[in-house]
């Protein structure tokens, strides 16, 4: 089964709509120079109630300031989306997505058990950029999974209507984490409901089949 992480969440109405269509998790991006950045206090507010889990997407914070937050918002993810070490990632209590550029960096975190997967996202000059709306590299993708078969394979990365199927076909992955690819045309931190139940449509379509 195919699960869902909608990120990049912005307002309350958006975040209901992917709890009621069955995502996975919702993601919030704590990292000021993204479109999609929300405050603490405002993430708070928006996910207040839900039921559906939560993640917080931190780019080079300190482990001490994502955990903080962690606790304050009752996140149930941390997303480390920079160039964190394997012994700073060691002073976490939450679970762990790792988002990850190459796969000497996914292997210096195996002795690590809170990481729950790895994500592979667009990368450009051995850095990873997330949000930028552009594909990650899927054979990439593939081998990290196959390296990595105790741990969830996100795939995010340009991921939208017209490629999902593709994209699931071609690095099967455990999760899709999209942002852009939902959000209204020109407005990135805005998520559209149309986009969001056709997409929802494909992945439920998608998962009937692998069930059978």
């Amino acid at each position: 089964m195919i699960k869902v992480k909608v990120c990049g969440i912005t307002r309350r109405e958006d975040a209901e709509l992917a709890q009621q269509l069955g995502a996975w998790a919702i993601g919030f991006v704590f990292y000021p120079e993204s479109s999609a950045y929300v405050t603490p206090e405002k993430a708070f507010e928006i996910s207040k109630g839900l039921t559906i889990k939560k993640v917080g997407v931190f780019v080079n914070e300190s482990v001490e300031k994502t955990e903080e937050i962690a606790k304050l918002l009752g996140l149930d993810i941390i997303q480390y989306h920079g160039s964190e070490t394997p012994k700073e990632l060691e002073k976490t209590n939450h679970a762990i997505i790792k988002a990850v550029s190459n796969l000497d960096t996914a292997e210096s975190f195996k002795g690590n058990s809170k990481i729950l997967g790895y994500l592979a996202d667009h990368v450009s000059d051995d850095k990873l950029c997330g949000g930028s709306g552009m594909l990650a590299d899927w054979n990439f993708a593939k081998e990290l999974k196959n390296r990595n078969p105790d741990k969830l394979l996100i795939l995010a990365g340009g991921l939208n209507l017209s490629n999902i199927k593709d994209a699931v076909n071609t690095v099967h992955p455990d999760v899709i984490d999209i942002s852009s690819g939902l959000s209204v045309d020109g407005i990135r931190s805005i998520k559209c409901e149309v986009k969001m139940r056709k997409f929802f449509q494909i992945i439920g379509d998608i998962n009937n089949v692998i069930t059978g």
